[in-house]
């Protein structure tokens, strides 16, 4: 009995809901909300479930041109609107009024089914659909902010927001806010992140740019597997103030046309400017260094004279050359490298050869670690594909005997393990030069130097047949693409490397006796000292000269003697005395700079794993004069990886299912991706807005 009461109390106040819900809705909402039937034929009904009505008289030429059917007019989309191609379908009054007609069916439609599937209101829906959040209150703003913040990071589709899962997601997290279009979002909500973000950028720049010492871009074209469409990416670093490595991705920015020198020198130089500050003729800006690959076009860009070039001495082109290695070829002396390639085909495609593969890892003790699959454009691929075979010896050689499959021969196992030895420490040296959060720039030369002498030594102790002749043609290339002159010898790589605590050694080491680190180190310090007169950094008493040797005491004594007699001669003697100021100002600096020098040299050098950024922060005070040397050189970018990971963004985003995302989107993504964080982190601690 109480159960039957129980029911029958539920049942009362499930009528009252309904009841209720029925009187606070509008009369015609409800009979909106009754099943109607629309008599719809076919062909009509094919029409309206299918795309927009209008391309049923155009046909879509690309993303911003449509061609009337019956005229065979061109007319624009920009941005995909149609409001355009409406306007001019108004011309043809038939026309226009079958597209009216079908319009109207389709929204006679859409309300039918609507009303079909709306659910019956309760009370709490209709208290909740009353209090709809305002869409520019601060909560509905801030959950706004976060969705998008959530797209960009994670690189998820604009249309993921009209997804009916992620609304109920959002409804039930909160109720009272509604979710946005998509439209909303890529056009208001991220375009406004971007220039946010844009705007803290320029004045982070502006705030900190006369107090740098360098800033060295990195550039690279791309073209997307799937739009087509050409991008060129142009990345930025320095060392600030604070002796932090800053790093961050000026644009990605929509390059179509001809690739040629002269037009990527014109995007470049148009990118400094626009996005960096960096005008031509500006005493005040630090030295700019463009760092990019050995393209042809690339070499053309940065090689060829430009009136920026001439007219800024400070704006210098370094043209580095990929460190990834050599490339796989029968040339080369692997002649087996078809053999390993071909088993690492068979695993990816044959799902069983991979679990026989996975019972004989486990049989043998082995890590359960896939096989790599060699890839051209991938750094030190050929070494991870064959360390990788060369770990799974055991489990390949028992999964093949088992399979009744060809097996390698014992000497091409033997290939195998010196290719992977001569490779080695290629790959243990060339990996830190495209690090991210590292100093990379005073490791060229030890680098080098390190793959050379692995190289010497594998060849003189390996024995035959063990890849000797791969090692010895490995060894001419890294010689003829990194020769020693343009490298090891060349001041600009010394200099790099000697104010690095961690290697300073190895150059003053290697000249023994010869001053030739002392006079190198001494004359970059004095050249940064004259610099910053020029920039107006620092105020001496007049324009710093080259030094001048010192009058001696009699010699300013009459010069001072004859100003005061002779009036005449006032302008000369002060002229003298201040040339004599200067000279004994010089005079001081070069002794601050010496002794500084010599005091640095002798001092230990650090563990390499240790940051020599670190260190400088540490030891500032005690070598003043060396500071700008070091903030110069260290924050340089040796290649342009930091170029190639913003493309792997892009590749990550315009994928197959967005092949029809604008590249005014995709390039406020990249940008939001990849800034955001360091971006808040400076505004934070710079106060910026």
């Amino acid at each position: 009995d109480t159960g039957d009461k129980d029911k029958q109390e539920n049942d009362t106040a499930s009528d009252v809901v309904l009841i209720e819900s029925n009187e606070a809705r509008p009369a015609d909402e409800i009979q909106q909300g009754q099943d109607t039937e629309i008599n719809i034929s076919e062909e009509d009904l094919k029409i309206i479930t299918g795309p927009a009505i209008i391309w049923q008289f155009y046909i879509r030429l690309d993303k911003t041109r449509a061609k009337c059917k019956a005229r065979d007019a061109i007319r624009s989309t920009p941005t995909g609107t149609t409001t355009t191609l409406q306007d001019h379908l108004k011309k043809h009054h038939g026309r226009f009024k079958e597209f009216q007609r079908l319009s109207q069916l389709k929204k006679n439609f859409q309300n039918n089914a609507k009303g079909k599937k709306k659910e019956t209101n309760t009370i709490k829906k209709c208290f909740v659909n009353k209090l709809y959040m305002y869409s520019k209150s601060a909560r509905a703003i801030a959950i706004t902010h976060q969705i998008a913040l959530w797209i960009c990071l994670n690189l998820h589709p604009h249309s993921v927001v009209d997804e009916e899962e992620f609304i109920k997601l959002v409804e039930l997290l909160e109720p009272r806010y509604k979710v946005p279009y998509r439209t909303t979002f890529s056009r208001s909500v991220i375009s406004k992140l971007y220039l946010k973000l844009k705007s803290i950028a320029a004045d982070y720049l502006n705030l900190i740019k006369r107090k740098l010492e360098s800033i060295s871009l990195t550039t690279d074209l791309w073209t997307s597997n799937t739009a087509k469409d050409s991008y060129i990416g142009l990345t930025a670093q320095f060392i600030d103030t604070n002796w932090d490595l800053i790093k961050l991705s000026v644009e990605c920015d929509h390059f179509p046309g001809i690739h040629d020198g002269q037009a990527i020198l014109k995007k470049v130089e148009n990118l400094c400017e626009e996005q960096l500050g960096l005008k031509e003729n500006d005493l005040d800006q630090p030295t700019v260094y463009i760092t990019a690959d050995n393209g042809s076009n690339m070499a053309a860009a940065l090689s060829q004279p430009s009136i920026r070039k001439q007219n800024d001495p400070k704006v210098a082109a370094v043209l580095k050359k990929k460190d990834g290695g050599i490339t796989f070829s029968k040339g080369n002396g692997c002649q087996n490298c078809d053999k390993v390639q071909n088993l690492a085909v068979r695993y990816a495609r044959s799902k069983t050869a991979r679990e026989c593969l996975e019972r004989f890892q486990q049989e043998h003790n082995l890590p359960r670690h896939e096989i790599i699959f060699y890839c051209e454009t991938r750094w030190n691929s050929e070494y991870l594909t064959l360390a990788r075979f060369l770990e799974q010896k055991a489990a390949i050689t028992s999964e093949l005997a088992f399979a009744c499959e060809e097996n390698l021969p014992v000497q091409d196992w033997r290939m195998v393990e010196g290719f992977v030895q001569v490779l080695k420490p290629i790959f243990e040296n060339t990996a830190p030069l495209g690090s991210s959060k590292e100093v990379t720039f005073s490791t060229v030369i030890p680098v080098l130097n390190e793959i050379t002498t692995s190289l010497h030594e594998f060849i003189r102790k390996a024995p035959k047949g063990s890849g000797i002749l791969f090692a010895r043609k490995l060894l001419a290339k890294v010689e003829e693409r990194f020769p020693h002159e343009s490298y090891a010898e060349n001041e600009f790589y010394q200099i790099g490397m000697i104010i690095d605590p961690r290697f300073k050694d190895l150059l003053v080491s290697s000249y023994e006796n010869d001053r030739t680190g002392h006079l190198l180190l001494e004359s970059k310090a004095l050249d940064k000292y004259r610099e910053h007169i020029r920039r107006g950094i620092i105020v001496p008493n007049d324009a710093e000269g080259p030094p001048l040797p010192v009058q001696s005491s009699a010699s300013k004594s009459t010069g001072t003697v004859g100003s005061v007699k002779k009036a005449r001669f006032s302008q000369i003697a002060r002229l003298t005395k201040d040339r004599t100021e200067t000279s004994i100002a010089t005079t001081d600096t070069m002794a601050r700079i010496t002794a500084e020098v010599e005091a640095y040299l002798a001092t230990p050098t650090i563990d390499e794993d240790k940051d020599p950024l670190e260190w400088w922060r540490e030891n500032a005070e005690k070598f003043p004069m060396l500071l700008p040397v070091a903030k110069h050189y260290l924050g340089l970018a040796p290649t342009e990886v930091d170029s190639e990971r913003v493309f792997s963004v892009g590749g990550n985003t315009c994928t197959k299912k967005r092949s029809n995302l604008l590249p005014d989107h995709l390039k406020e993504i990249i940008y939001i991706h990849e800034n955001y964080n360091s971006l808040m982190m400076l505004a934070k601690k710079y106060n910026l807005k």
